[in-house]
């Protein structure tokens, strides 16, 4: 039996003849759109590298670089000092300079949570009723995150550096209401109680999450908005389900999903 022999058969010179491969004609494509979609392609991959850049601290001395930039180039465009050209690139600077504002870290509550080795991260509405013990008041309308790390409630501002503004003895919270009305989990099947799709939103409704200690000191925090109710119930289920499991022994409570 032959072996087969090895190695790559070369291609038909006859197929190479003639042929002069150009970077802008892709597939024999003209020359002007083979540059156009170029162009074209390399802003597109651009746009997520620049908004990478926006979500990074020194962004704002590059905007404030570019807006000033382009402000000197068309002040010197004006005056008569420079012509069209410079200035069509500074009115273009100084565009960018002033509409790239920062971008929020989508990453930012998945890298806070591990930060502060959080088990779970809940939204924390805003605090409207209360003091939290052994730290400075909150300002007015302040969004806050709750983090759970057994066995503490841990608040922390969502427009602050991420450091943590109080905690709360999770064992030391008596009553959890939503609402006004204790709160109990309950199941429901959505058999039962399909979703209904809203025809209108009161962004301006809200829901109260409150929790009471067993000092008799109440904590009440407000949601706001189209998912005020669910937002509040799950915050009071997330803390509702490390209780049941700190009192049942559990060292790493599991949080249960309940519908409600």
């Amino acid at each position: 039996m032959k072996e087969s022999r090895q190695g790559t058969k070369p291609a038909d010179p006859e197929l190479q003849a003639g042929r002069s491969p150009e970077t802008l004609r892709p597939f024999g494509i003209p020359r002007w759109l083979g540059a156009g979609l170029y162009l074209l392609f390399s802003f597109v991959l651009l746009v997520p590298l620049v908004r990478r850049w926006r979500r990074e601290r020194w962004w704002l001395f590059v905007r404030g670089a570019l807006a000033s930039v382009g402000l000197l180039l068309v002040g010197g465009w004006i005056a008569g000092s420079l012509g069209a050209l410079a200035g069509g690139f500074g009115v273009i600077s100084l565009i960018c300079g002033l509409w790239l504002g920062p971008l929020a870290d989508p990453d930012l509550e998945r890298k806070l949570q591990r930060r502060h080795r959080a088990e779970y991260l809940l939204n924390g509405g805003v605090l409207v009723a209360g003091r939290l013990s052994g730290s400075e008041p909150l300002s007015a309308e302040q969004p806050l995150y709750l983090l759970i790390r057994s066995p503490h409630v841990m608040v922390v501002p969502k427009n602050g550096d991420g450091d943590v503004h109080a905690a709360i003895d999770i064992q030391r919270i008596e009553r959890i209401e939503v609402g006004g009305e204790l709160y109990v989990p309950t199941y429901v099947s959505e058999a039962k109680d399909p979703p209904v799709r809203e025809t209108s939103v009161d962004q301006k409704a809200a829901t109260e999450m409150s929790l009471t200690l067993h000092d008799g000191s109440r904590l009440a925090f407000r949601y706001q908005g189209a998912f005020h109710k669910h937002l509040a119930e799950t915050a009071a289920h997330g803390i509702y389900s490390v209780r049941a499991g700190l009192r049942s022994g559990e060292q790493t409570p599991a949080l249960q999903v309940i519908n409600r």
